[in-house]
């Protein structure tokens, strides 16, 4: 794991990813030709890892 005192540090909570996942995917499905234009695939951009 990272250094703490260093700035760019990030954690990200397994479950509460999954669970916001999950509801985006959810909300995908049921409205997928009427907001997200008929996409077929979604990006999920993450901070780059740290050494």
């Amino acid at each position: 794991m990272a250094d703490s005192r260093n700035g760019d540090t990030y954690v990200i909570d397994v479950m509460k990813f999954i669970s916001r996942t999950r509801a985006l995917y959810a909300h995908w499905n049921e409205h997928i030709a009427d907001i997200w234009g008929s996409a077929d695939a979604l990006a999920v951009a993450t901070h780059p890892a740290t050494n």
